[in-house]
């Protein structure tokens, strides 16, 4: 299972720079599509995910997504948990959980704040050389 957690970033499609400025495709997909077909993700090898902005209706999707993590998929999750949306009356409140992301770790076996997944983007590196993620301290 891989699973990389990057720092957020106020500017909502700003860590999709690097991915465009050296040449890896970017797709949007609607991630409430794995409720309503089959196999929704299997095309995809690495899903950019943040729940900063928008949520999951329900915690089939997150089940849905880790299914696909185990099946050989990549996520890297983009969030700090700070968006006061988080905050509504919604599934994962119910739960007692501050937000999805909670939720989307805790199935995915590395508790609420995965501490050994979180990563950060480094400022200073890039994909057509050393690696852009590191390990936050």
């Amino acid at each position: 299972m891989t699973l990389f957690r990057a720092q957020h970033s106020r500017t909502s499609s700003a860590w999709q720079c690097p991915f465009v400025k050296y040449g890896l495709p970017i797709h949007p997909v609607q991630l409430d599509n794995v409720r309503r077909f089959a196999g929704y993700l299997e095309d995809y090898k690495c899903l950019v995910l943040s729940y900063e902005y928008m949520k999951p209706d329900a915690p089939d999707v997150n089940a849905a997504v880790v299914s696909w993590i185990r099946e050989g998929g990549t996520l890297i999750y983009v969030g700090d948990g700070s968006d006061p949306f988080h905050k509504i009356d919604a599934w994962w409140g119910q739960r007692a959980m501050q937000n999805p992301a909670e939720h989307l770790f805790e199935l995915a076996g590395l508790g609420e704040i995965p501490r050994k997944a979180y990563m950060k983007l480094a400022p200073a590196r890039s994909l057509s050389g050393r690696s852009f993620l590191q390990e936050s301290a």
